[in-house]
């Protein structure tokens, strides 16, 4: 089990960078969230300090890029406050001014101020000083976390003002208060967490309006795949988990986590990656099981037909015939044969005869099986040796097949993932692809015979 997990995660990783690889030189291919992301390790992570302090110099200084950071500022919202407002007094009074009349959009979202009160420059830097020194105590964790529990459990319109006075520092307590959904009454918490959500973030409620069950926990869904891509940037970073996001914001780090949530993640069209690898996995199973099993008996039996001919015509026959199936690849087949009206049956028979050609060739190369003594003696002595080798030329064929055919499975799955940059199908398809490899490589190691000990040994 060890050894399957690592070989997982080493797997994982080459397959993501696969992928991204693959997308970069593609303009067509849809682009991850996370594109701007490191793919394995972020050096300088970014938090909303460090965002913060940006927005505040370049808003001091004025010119082009002042105008781009006062709208990044007020997307941070409540979450930069901590860090701008007690800066103003380091800066000079005209820069403090135009930072202060930069957090208008804040004041008026989060109902303490109008535009109008806020015109005017001096105005502005006397109202966010003296809100500091009141409302300081309010934007510290705890107390945010009590206010996001206490509307979490009811409905009152003082809750929700006291949590919109927060503004965005809010949102990791209220991501996290969404929880899952089973009755009504989280229908309903989901509903009053999301309209704050929706009022700090100033994006739509998802859906809306919230009837059911499934239509509360997509929205709780969204949210958090939204908190996904966008929660460093609503919190500061510091000590460990400053060490913790060197590798959590990264690309592998994100799937990471979105494994972790449930569900292998989602796709590019919103659904569970693990729904698409169950509504496949029919298919590849049918196709596995007969490539496996009728593949490599057929493989057996036409080996000991070509080692019991004298014959040359008939014996040189059987080495062509298998030689071309083993060295044609399995995609020229399928271009002759397919047909989109061609069934499951006839892909299992490309596949089994495919995967036979190449077995017989490696048993006519086999010592083991120069006299068996019958094709189930035959079979598991060579186990070992096609164990490493056998079960990826069969999923390789497998693909092919279900690509040529149409066939809704894993294989077809994942080539498709791949070419339209979808991360969370083509990582799912393809790990279960390679735990599939990985599982039948053990089982052949297990079912290979062992050794008899030598006598000098058992005395």
């Amino acid at each position: 089990m060890l050894g399957l997990a690592l070989t997982l995660t080493a797997a994982s990783a080459g397959m993501l960078w696969a992928v991204v690889t693959y997308g970069a030189h593609r303009p067509a291919v849809q682009q991850s969230p996370f594109a701007a992301l490191p793919l394995f390790f972020n050096a300088h992570p970014t938090g909303v300090r460090e965002l913060a302090a940006a927005d505040v110099q370049h808003i001091a200084r004025g010119g082009r890029a002042a105008a781009a950071a006062t709208l990044d500022l007020a997307r941070l919202g409540g979450a930069a406050l901590p860090y701008v407002l007690p800066a103003l007094d380091s800066l000079e009074p005209q820069s403090r001014e135009r930072v202060a009349l930069a957090l208008t959009p804040v004041a008026v979202r989060m109902g303490v101020a109008s535009a109008d009160e806020l015109r005017d420059g001096a105005q502005s830097v006397l109202f966010w000083t003296r809100f500091w020194q009141d409302r300081a105590i309010d934007f510290r964790v705890a107390v945010v976390r009590h206010l996001t529990a206490r509307l979490a459990e009811r409905s009152l319109a003082l809750r929700r003002e006291d949590l919109i006075h927060v503004d965005t520092l809010a949102m990791p307590a209220l991501i996290e208060a969404l929880g899952k959904v089973r009755n009504e009454a989280d229908i309903a918490r989901v509903q009053r967490l999301s309209s704050v959500l929706s009022h700090v973030t100033e994006l739509p409620e998802r859906p809306l309006p919230i009837a059911d069950v499934a239509a509360a926990q997509r929205a709780a869904d969204t949210w958090r795949d939204f908190w996904a891509v966008h929660g460093s940037e609503y919190v500061a970073l510091d000590g460990p988990r400053r060490l913790a996001a060197t590798f959590v914001e990264t690309r592998y780090g994100k799937w990471l986590a979105a494994v972790l949530r449930g569900g292998l993640g989602r796709t590019s069209n919103g659904e569970s990656a693990l729904s698409l690898i169950q509504r496949g996995f029919v298919t590849t199973a049918c196709l596995l099981l007969i490539g496996l099993g009728g593949g490599f008996t057929l493989g057996v039996v036409w080996s000991r037909f070509e080692r019991s001919r004298t014959a040359c015509v008939p014996r040189s026959a059987s080495l062509l015939t298998g030689t071309a199936l083993a060295a044609i690849p399995c995609a020229t087949l399928v271009s002759v044969l397919a047909d989109r009206g061609a069934g499951l049956g006839t892909a299992a028979c490309l596949v089994m005869f495919a995967t036979a050609g190449w077995v017989s060739r490696h048993l006519a190369r086999s010592k083991l099986t120069a006299r068996p003594r019958s094709s189930l003696t035959a079979a598991f002595s060579v186990s070992a040796p096609l164990g490493a080798t056998y079960p990826p030329i069969v999923l390789s064929a497998i693909v092919l097949v279900e690509l040529g055919f149409r066939l809704p499975g894993v294989g077809r799955s994942a080539a498709l993932a791949l070419a339209s940059g979808d991360v969370n199908a083509w990582m799912a398809a393809s790990l279960t692809l390679a735990l599939v490899t990985l599982v039948l490589r053990q089982a052949a190691d297990l079912v290979r015979p062992r050794a008899a000990p030598h006598a000098a040994s058992r005395r």
